[in-house]
């Protein structure tokens, strides 16, 4: 777990939360600065300017770092405010263990919808420097699993997978997705990451009605997903839900891949879109129209070491080529279908996994 060095401080100048009071502002702010990690702080993964977009809404990624780069924030009521960007820390509802944390601009906080529909703002700051949830003190704040982000096609952070040529030999499968596989499936297992493996994140899927979804990082190999591939379709096969990209026009280095089980499989394994991903020759994967991207994590690896010299100067090759217009324009009747069953079966609850 995390613990602040200045706890005691922010907590002596926290501030009630009074309707019509102003914000606090950035003199009444402190160093998130870690005395669990000596040196390191709680510090922002990307500039403000630069946000992650989750289905529109603004998510800035948090992680831990050098002290000088350290966030500075303050109590305000129950909740934790950064005034330097005028955002909030969050979590998601019901605040299990595994749930992401980050910071989204104040606005999502006060309006009704997405995203304050599905996440949680209130935190409090223990005497022992701990941050807990105040919907489940039990659960602090601490270093997760590393996220699965698209990385360049030829960065030392990409994946290569350790049976990356069994699936890509495997690809004839038919029916891959949104149904359990009637095969067991390859592990997901890293050579990039000797002794690690590609897993979810959540240990259970959070429920929109109209889709189910499920964050992926990278934990321990005995942890990793047993996966089924048809040339297009990566799926895990317990469950049949699909690796998927966000929603979004762009997406680019840093932004999250996710796993989704959609109400039909046409929306589960949307074709021409953001489900479709290449099993590279040397192990990497890629999203199909982003040749020149590859996934991975924040958490430098060995994928140079484990590859051919002709692989790594084609993926350099890769990393130059322009990303394909996906036309998310032309996939507009099924982004209206995906939208209708949102609304008319919405509603957040965690799955158990057997349940996905």
């Amino acid at each position: 777990s995390l613990k602040l060095k200045h706890a005691k401080k922010i907590c002596k100048c926290r501030k009630q939360k009074v309707d019509g009071d102003e914000k606090p502002t950035r003199r009444e702010a402190v160093s998130l600065e870690l005395s669990s990690h000596p040196g390191q702080a709680i510090v922002l993964m990307r500039p403000t300017s630069d946000p992650v977009q989750v289905f529109k809404a603004n998510f800035h990624q948090l992680g831990i770092g050098p002290k000088d780069s350290a966030l500075h924030m303050c109590a305000w009521g129950d909740n934790i405010y950064d005034p330097s960007c005028d955002c909030i820390l969050m979590t998601f509802q019901g605040s299990y263990k595994g749930d992401g944390i980050g910071l989204v601009p104040y606005s999502d906080f006060v309006k009704p919808g997405w995203p304050g529909c599905v996440s949680h703002f209130g935190f409090e700051i223990n005497e022992d420097g701990t941050i807990s949830s105040t919907q489940n003190p039990d659960c602090v704040v601490g270093i997760g699993l590393y996220p699965l982000v698209l990385v360049a096609r030829n960065s030392p952070n990409r994946f290569i997978l350790k049976y990356g040529k069994n699936l890509r030999e495997g690809k004839t499968l038919s029916k891959v997705g949104h149904f359990p596989s009637q095969q067991r499936g390859l592990p997901l297992e890293l050579s990039s990451h000797p002794g690690f493996g590609i897993t979810v994140q959540f240990s259970s899927p959070l429920n929109l009605g109209a889709y189910r979804y499920n964050a992926l990082g990278m934990d321990t190999a005995e942890d990793a997903i047993q996966a089924s591939y048809d040339g297009r379709i990566i799926s895990k096969a317990e469950d049949g839900s699909v690796f998927s990209l966000l929603l979004n026009k762009v997406n680019k280095v840093g932004s999250p891949v996710m796993l989704w089980r959609a109400n039909s499989r046409s929306m589960t394994c949307w074709k021409g879109a953001i489900n479709d991903f290449v099993i590279n020759k040397e192990g990497s994967i890629s999203p199909m129209h982003l040749p020149n991207m590859a996934l991975g994590c924040p958490c430098l690896g060995h994928a140079k070491n484990v590859i051919t010299v002709e692989d790594q100067a084609f993926a350099d090759k890769q990393s130059l080529l322009k990303a394909k217009d996906i036309t998310l324009s032309r996939h507009s009747p099924r982004r209206v279908m995906l939208l209708i069953s949102f609304l008319f079966n919405f509603r957040v609850s965690k799955l158990k996994v057997k349940d996905m």
